[in-house]
Parts: structure tokens; C-alpha cells; sequence
């Protein structure tokens, strides 16, 4: 006797189900996975460090890999369930059996939601792919400020190593001047003592600088993913790196950090996802229906039927889950509170040390301006015949020192300004082009 057909088309649908798995991914290659070296221009500007950073970062393309990941959780998470078939085949296999041996039941179960059930679902999964696409942005931020930071490093080590060595020169030519001086019987040794330790001492900072130089060049490399050899025929090239821009007015800084921070965003997008869940979780606080048509096939007659199965509340009922989905809701929003407060905390900080750093770079002016006078007087007194060539070197050196301490004041600066750049998520100085949620 052949089994009914509606129970073996139902073998046949639960068999397809079954066969439809991908196939494990093939092994990868080693140069698929690879980084992939990019090509630097011979002139670095601001704005290619930040495009490298910000499209070829690993850091950003592990966060889109895991947005994408956090997308199709939700959307899995979002979607209705499917319909459940149940079969219940049964022969006889001793007694008598009028017409066909076999009972073959077969149910179909539908999961009932309830109203606004739906909507509410889809509400979550908005909510929460929003909020793994801010994360993307956040990681290209990161590796932005990282990459730009390490410009503005290397772009200021470069200078205060030139400046380094300028002074080096100088005061090798004090040197030299001071030994044909003592020879003549002009200074003592005392006097060409005092001059070969500011030698000594100049040609060790020098030294020191053209380290801080190569470190700065390795950290820039590595924040682009670049070979370090790379940069040594690179011109890494910061227009208006002395011209550091005024302080972000104090009444803005808070709306800034606030409304233009990632992170800030996103704590909102998770807080509207619990919000949504809880509300998602209230709705269907009840048991879980399943009804659906049923079929018989017994013995030869057929039969058509009704089931409904429900969960039964014996154990527990369902206001634990309703809490829970509320608790997280409210830990959520307590996160959104914490985030905007470290937010607003983070950059009104770096805006009152980026302010006293450029109060402090101006004020190196003055002293820059009198050694540079002081020099200007020595060579017109050399060209008029009053003065001599020890004097005019201890001047210029005495230059080149403010030089340097005007320039470390600079980076301390630009140190400041990473950090307000950082807590504001809004480009700074240098003023490039990008926007938080660029790489999004």
C-alpha cells in the first residue's frame, strides 16, 4: 500500500529544508588576507593621511565586517517566525488491519503575533543596524586621529630636527672661532670651555631630535600601513602648521561633543533598540499560540482538522521578561547619560588645555623676537667694525635655541589640539575635510 501523498510531499518539503546549507567557505590564501601597502605621494597632505586612514585602516574594516554581522543579527532577529510541520506516521505491524496498515497525521503550526508585535521588531532592527553603522564611523574616526596625530608629529619632529641642526652648525662655528681666539691669546680656556659644552650640549640635542624625527616617521608609517621606507622620499607638507587657530568659543564645545560625537549617537540608537525591545517584550507578554490546519490519513479514510497549541504559564509567568527588557532598557539610558557627560567632560578639558598651549606658544614669541634683535645688533656691529664673530655666533645660536623652544611649544599645542579634535570628533587643525561618519 503507497503512503498517502500529502504526507510524502511533506517528507519532501522537510527534506529540501534540510539539504539547503552553504557549503563550508574554501580556504583562504595568504594573499587574500594580506594587507595591501598603500602608495604615498611624493607631497603628504593632511587630507590624504586622513583618506588612507579612514578607507584602509584594518581597525575600519573589522568594524564594517562586524556591523555587517550586527546587521544581519537584527535583521534575523526581526523576522517572523516560520511556519512549523510537525508529522506523525504509524503502522500496524501485528493484528488485523482493515484496508492500509498505516496512520499518517500531518500539522502545520503558525506562530500568532500579537498587535504592533511586528512593527516593533522592525523598530529594533532599525534602530540597532543604525547603531553598528555609527560603530563603522567611530573606528574610522579612531584611525583618523590616530593617522593625523602622527602627521602632525612627524611634520613638526622633521622641523625641530632641521632647527636642531642649524643650531649644531652654529655653535660648531663658536666652537671653531673660540679655538682660533684662544690661540691668539684673546679668551682663556675657561671662556673656550663654556663654549665647547654648549657645543657638546647642542650637537647631543641634535642627536636626540633626528630620533624623535624617525620615530615620528615610524609611527606615521605604521599608522598608515605603509613601508617606514616609504617616507624617506616623502614631503610631508602642513600649510598652516604655524598658524595654530583660535580656541573653540566656550559656549559651543558642550553642543559640539554632544551632537557631533559618535559615540554619542550610537548610545542613543542602542537605547532606542531596548526601548523598542521592551515594548516588543510587553506586547506578546502572554503565552505563546500556535495554531494550524491538521491532516489524517487513517486506514484509508482522510481526515481534516484544527490544532492549537499554547504554552502554559505553570511554572513561572511573564513578568520577569518584561522586566528584564525594561531593566535594559533603563541600564541603556543610563549609558546614553554617561557617554554624553564623558563626552562634554572630555572636551570642555581639551579645550581649556588646547587654549593655555597656544596662550603658551604666543608668549614664546617674545623671547624669540629679543634673541633675533640681539642678533640683528651683532652682525651690524661686526659690519661696522665694533663687534666680533664669537659674539655674533652665541647670537644667532641663542636664535636658533628660541627657534626650538617656540617650536616645542607648537607641538605641545598640536597635542592639545589632537586631544580636542578627539573629544569633538570634528577636524580641527589642520581643517581638512572630513566628517565623523565619513567612513559609514
Amino acid at each position: 500500500m503507497r503512503r498517502p501523498r500529502a504526507a510524502a510531499a511533506l517528507l519532501a518539503l522537510l527534506a529540501g529544508c534540510a539539504a539547503n546549507t552553504p557549503a563550508p567557505p574554501a580556504a583562504l590564501a595568504a594573499a587574500d588576507v594580506a594587507p595591501r601597502a598603500p602608495q604615498l605621494p611624493a607631497r603628504l597632505l593632511a587630507s590624504d593621511v586622513e583618506r588612507i586612514a579612514m578607507t584602509g585602516s584594518p581597525d575600519v574594516l573589522l568594524a564594517r565586517a562586524a556591523a555587517a554581522r550586527g546587521a544581519g543579527d537584527a535583521r534575523l532577529a526581526a523576522q517572523r517566525p516560520n511556519p512549523v510541520a510537525t508529522l506523525f506516521p504509524d503502522r500496524v505491524i501485528a493484528g488485523a488491519a482493515q484496508g492500509s496498515p498505516w496512520t499518517v497525521a500531518a500539522i502545520l503550526l503558525f506562530t500568532v503575533l500579537r498587535p504592533g508585535e511586528n512593527r516593533e521588531r522592525q523598530a529594533v532592527r532599525a534602530a540597532t543596524t543604525e547603531a553598528v553603522r555609527l560603530d563603522v564611523g567611530q573606528a574610522a574616526w579612531r584611525a583618523r586621529g590616530l593617522a593625523v596625530t602622527a602627521f602632525r608629529d612627524a611634520a613638526l619632529a622633521r622641523r625641530a630636527a632641521a632647527l636642531a641642526g642649524e643650531q649644531r652648525a652654529l655653535d660648531a662655528e663658536r666652537v671653531a672661532a673660540a679655538d682660533r681666539l684662544t690661540r691668539a691669546g684673546a679668551i682663556g680656556q675657561a671662556d673656550r670651555a663654556i663654549v665647547l659644552d654648549a657645543a657638546v650640549a647642542s650637537a647631543n640635542a641634535a642627536a636626540l631630535r633626528r630620533s624623535n624625527a624617525a620615530r615620528a616617521e615610524a609611527a606615521l608609517a605604521a599608522a598608515l600601513g605603509a613601508p617606514r621606507a616609504s617616507l624617506t622620499t616623502t614631503q610631508i607638507d602642513w600649510p598652516d602648521a604655524g598658524a595654530p587657530p583660535e580656541a573653540p568659543l566656550p559656549d559651543t564645545i558642550a553642543d559640539a561633543a554632544v551632537f557631533n560625537r559618535l559615540d554619542v549617537q550610537a548610545a542613543l540608537g542602542r537605547w532606542r533598540a531596548a526601548e523598542a525591545n521592551y515594548r516588543a517584550v510587553a506586547r506578546v507578554a502572554g503565552p505563546l499560540i500556535q495554531p494550524g490546519p491538521a491532516y489524517t490519513y487513517d486506514k484509508g479514510t482522510h481526515r481534516i482538522g484544527f490544532t492549537l497549541n499554547a504554552e502554559l504559564p505553570i511554572y513561572h509567568r511573564y513578568g520577569a521578561r518584561v522586566g528584564a527588557a525594561r531593566s535594559a532598557a533603563d541600564e541603556a539610558r543610563e549609558a546614553v547619560n554617561r557617554t554624553m557627560a564623558v563626552a562634554v567632560a572630555a572636551a570642555v578639558g581639551a579645550r581649556a588645555d588646547y587654549a593655555a598651549r597656544l596662550a603658551e606658544w604666543r608668549a614664546a614669541a617674545a623671547p624669540l623676537r629679543i634673541a633675533e634683535t640681539e642678533a640683528e645688533r651683532a652682525e651690524r656691529a661686526l659690519d661696522e667694525g665694533s663687534g666680533d664673530r664669537p659674539t655674533l655666533f652665541a647670537a644667532r645660536s641663542r636664535v636658533a635655541a628660541a627657534r626650538l623652544a617656540r617650536l616645542d611649544a607648537l607641538q605641545r599645542a598640536a597635542t592639545a589640539a589632537a586631544a580636542l579634535e578627539d573629544a569633538t570628533q570634528r577636524p580641527f587643525w589642520p581643517a581638512t575635510s572630513a566628517v565623523a561618519g565619513a567612513a559609514r
